[in-house]
């Protein structure tokens, strides 16, 4: 899912139906990230259950109810999200080493910490060959 797909849930009555696809779509991404990095979670269906139901809950006149699974859903998601960024912190070096290389290099492909912060202050620009 797009980020900004996620403000389709603000349009008045499609944001209702659009709320179930954001549920199970986060699902989806989430059960993907946690496959692509190995790491197991408790709940297999990373809180997709949980958010459908809130959201019936809410929409059948069960607001109070609903409220409740809808905090349980935001605790769950919340809960994946740090997962995810720990196991970032943890991981491999190979994930450094992925980012370096997209980064560019200074003549002669050294490169020193202090214009790593100057690049990221001024656009870039092409430079042509003659």
């Amino acid at each position: 899912m797009e980020p900004g797909q996620v403000w389709l849930n603000l349009i008045p009555l499609f944001g209702v139906v659009w709320m179930f696809i954001t549920i199970i779509r986060i699902s989806e991404s989430l059960k993907n990230e946690y496959r692509d990095r190995r790491l197991r979670a408790d709940d297999p269906e990373f809180g997709k259950m949980t958010g459908i139901l809130a959201m019936v809950l809410s929409l059948v006149g069960c607001a109070p109810i609903g409220l409740i699974f809808f905090i349980m859903y935001w605790v769950k998601i919340s809960k994946f999200k740090n997962e995810l960024i720990n196991s970032k912190k943890r991981g491999s070096s190979s994930d450094f080493d992925d980012e370096e290389e997209d980064r560019p290099r200074q003549e002669g492909g050294r490169r020193d910490a202090e214009d790593d912060d100057e690049e990221e202050d001024r656009p870039r620009r092409r430079r042509d060959k003659d």
